[in-house]
């Protein structure tokens, strides 16, 4: 059985052989993954209008303010140019964290958990877009995506289960690309079974370090980001290992990372 102490002692043992490199990795992958956000912050608009082009009419019981037609259909015209442009824009960003957020996260994994053994360069981020099976991933990628928006919809806490039910599907397209999407679901389920608690534990564990990272300016949490993953990498080598020995699943399936680009 793991404890938290373990995963992140072994975590920061292997990060101090590749800390920068490893850095570089979780800028690149958080690039991709973490567009979309930003247009969601956009939370409103605001239109200047020149007081040229309004009539205004003062009395001495109301104040009138009187927009001409023109006026209307140019700020309607303005308005369906910027709701196109953003909807646009947060086509592009689904798009791209789709097909490229999702494949570089898979392969950020198999980054961390290659240099759990030996040394591999940044190139390994890449390694979905050039396992021939990238298609695969992305279509895998994109239904655990999906899955768990769906369960948010219906109730939070069961889309939150889903997500930890689901949260090792990334490690296992890392070592194996070509697994099926419904044996690729069932081992994430089995791994995280009675770990779910722990796992979010082992979460919340790194929240000072992140607050630490806020209070300095937003950019200290950059720096404990691959301190992180290398914990969460340790955490899918006590899972993976457990799945073999207890023979629910084999080296065909879970084929290791081989030696890395």
């Amino acid at each position: 059985m793991w404890n938290r102490a373990g995963l992140k002692e072994n975590a920061k043992e292997n990060l101090r052989r590749f800390y920068w490199p490893a850095f570089l990795v979780c800028i690149i992958s958080g690039i991709f993954n973490g567009g979309g956000s930003q247009i969601a912050g956009y939370r409103r608009l605001v239109v200047n209008f020149n007081k040229n082009d309004q009539h205004i009419y003062n009395s001495v019981f109301s104040k009138k303010i009187l927009i001409n037609e023109y006026h209307y259909s140019s700020l309607f015209l303005v308005g369906g140019i910027i709701l196109f442009i953003l909807l646009m824009a947060i086509v592009i960003a689904i798009a791209v964290s789709i097909f490229v957020g999702s494949p570089l996260l898979v392969g950020k994994n198999r980054y961390f958990m290659c240099n759990r053994d030996f040394s591999t360069g940044v190139g390994e981020i890449g390694y979905s877009f050039s396992s021939g099976h990238y298609w695969n991933v992305v279509k895998i990628m994109f239904l655990m995506n999906l899955y768990v928006f769906l369960w948010s919809l219906l109730l939070f806490i069961p889309g939150i289960i889903k997500a930890y039910e689901y949260a090792m599907i990334p490690y296992i397209l890392a070592e194996n690309p070509e697994i099926d999407s419904f044996r690729a679901f069932e081992l994430s389920k089995e791994m995280m079974m009675g770990q779910k608690w722990n796992y979010f534990v082992l979460q919340l564990s790194f929240i000072g370090w992140f607050l630490l990272g806020f209070i300095l300016c937003g950019l200290g949490g950059l720096f404990v980001q691959p301190y992180y993953e290398a914990t969460f990498a340790e955490f899918y080598g006590w899972a993976r290992e457990s799945m073999l020995a207890a023979g629910n699943s084999n080296n065909y399936e879970l084929r290791g990372f081989g030696e890395g680009v």
